[in-house]
């Protein structure tokens, strides 16, 4: 289980994740992510997935990334 303020470090993906909130925080709603993409972070080969029961959203603070959306990619900036 993560912890509040834990770096969850994996830059050999390209990506660090810092916990802001514990499914413990929320009273298990949810888990907040401040989730770094670092410079070449290739998002589409192998990491591809779904989370079929999930609300998920993004704020992209900086640069650009694409989401796959019922059936096609949306790029945001």
């Amino acid at each position: 289980m993560a912890a509040k303020n834990q770096v969850l470090d994996m830059s050999p993906l390209g990506m660090i994740f810092t916990v802001l909130q514990t499914s413990a925080d929320t009273d298990g709603k949810s888990l907040v992510l401040h989730w770094q993409l670092l410079p070449g972070c290739n998002m589409k080969d192998p990491l591809v997935h779904t989370h079929p029961y999930a609300i998920e959203t993004y704020e992209v603070l900086n640069g650009e990334m694409e989401f796959f959306v019922k059936d096609k990619w949306l790029s945001v900036k």
